[in-house]
């Protein structure tokens, strides 16, 4: 869904197709909801500023009409709008201008995620997400992909309220507080280092990159 028609037609359009997939564009919120009714698809790729639609409300929407994924693609790159993007429903928030190699390499991993094995769009699948989450015994991170990461008391206590916040943000004082009872001696100050030494944690035991952005100043919003 992309309202410059030169981007969609001699840039998205094509990127997509020359790497494999079927793929469909269309220019405003109403030709997108009318493709949808006919039409089943893995992955939306939403432009913000729509010229008959607040794209932030049409992600709403398509969560009600759709079990595609959701990427935003927009020149709004403000926190404020990405925060407001992710916790809209949408699986990733990116960025213009944006390398048509790097936004085909997400939209492959995002579909991946999503269940497809297939990563050809514009079919029908039955989609089963795959999430980050904490085995039944509440002392292992899961990744989407079943790798596993044992937990510290502390790296429970966030992980849980993270995945808890279910795409919104968890706010610092917050953290700091149940982190309190966690940690000896525990400071906000020792918030960033102790996430920074999870985030290597996960790297090195799973190959993954722990989905989590920080909100400079203000929290963390875990986006898996």
């Amino acid at each position: 869904m992309e309202d410059d028609k030169e981007l969609r037609d001699k840039a998205l359009l094509p990127c997509f197709l020359s790497a494999g997939y079927a793929c469909t564009g269309v220019g405003t919120a109403l030709e997108m909801y009318r493709c949808l009714a006919g039409h089943s698809f893995d992955l939306i790729l939403l432009d913000i500023g729509l010229p008959d639609e607040d794209g932030f409300c049409s992600i709403q929407h398509l969560r009600s009409l759709t079990d595609a994924a959701i990427v935003i693609l927009t020149g709004m790159d403000s926190d404020a709008d990405r925060i407001r993007g992710l916790s809209s429903g949408a699986d990733a928030y990116l960025s213009k201008p944006i390398d048509g190699d790097v936004l085909v390499a997400w939209a492959r991993t995002i579909i991946r995620r999503a269940g497809n094995a297939s990563g050809t769009a514009g079919h029908a699948h039955q989609k089963t997400w795959a999430r980050w989450r904490i085995d039944d015994t509440g002392w292992r991170l899961l990744t989407p992909d079943s790798g596993a990461v044992n937990l510290s008391p502390a790296e429970k206590a966030m992980m849980s309220m993270f995945i808890a916040a279910n795409g919104k943000t968890v706010y610092r004082d917050e953290i700091a507080s149940r982190l309190m009872g966690e940690v000896h001696a525990f400071t906000s100050q020792k918030l960033e280092m102790l996430i920074h030494r999870f985030r290597r944690k996960v790297l090195r035991a799973t190959g993954q990159s722990l989905p989590l952005m920080a909100i400079r100043g203000v929290g963390y919003i875990f986006t898996s």
